[in-house]
């Protein structure tokens, strides 16, 4: 059964309808009122387009980079013990001002840091060593200094 409507919402639909139609198919104004709302809805639609291409363009950018990422996280265990430590020495390289004050060494797939560092530092050297290592256990033998004298880092 479909529900009865009555006489005066009926009137008011058609009134509310015949007013949309003079709006916009009158003779005088309602060329530009449809040219306006065509305007409208092309730069809705060219924004939506542009917002896709760029959200697919991130979605893409990403999968780009997590794959050989998970890859690796998978055959991180094939490694040798060698290859491990010139990753971590690679990586500690970049993160740290005296790279040749810390002495790595790797046994079974476990990193061991030691020497020194500056305190400032400590932080970025380990985490640059947990990532390169990927799941290995890296161990931290460091001592942390404040500032650099001389070719060594010291505490003062």
């Amino acid at each position: 059964m479909t529900p009865a409507i009555s006489s005066a919402v009926k009137y008011t639909l058609v009134a509310a309808l015949a007013a949309a139609g003079m709006y916009w198919f009158d003779p005088d104004r309602g060329r530009r009122r449809r040219a306006l709302m065509r305007g409208k809805i092309a730069r809705s639609l060219k924004g939506i387009r542009l917002t896709a291409g760029v959200t697919g363009d991130d979605a893409r950018y990403r999968m780009h980079r997590a794959v050989p990422r998970a890859y690796s996280l998978i055959r991180a265990n094939d490694v040798s013990d060698d290859v491990l430590v010139e990753r971590v020495r690679v990586a500690m390289g970049r993160t740290t001002t005296h790279p040749q004050e810390i002495e790595v060494s790797c046994s079974h797939g476990i990193v061991t840091l030691r020497g020194v560092v500056l305190k400032h530092e400590h932080p970025r050297v380990m985490r640059a060593a947990r990532s390169a290592a990927g799941l290995g256990e890296v161990h931290d033998e460091l001592a942390a200094y404040k500032r650099p004298i001389g070719a060594a880092v010291r505490n003062i």
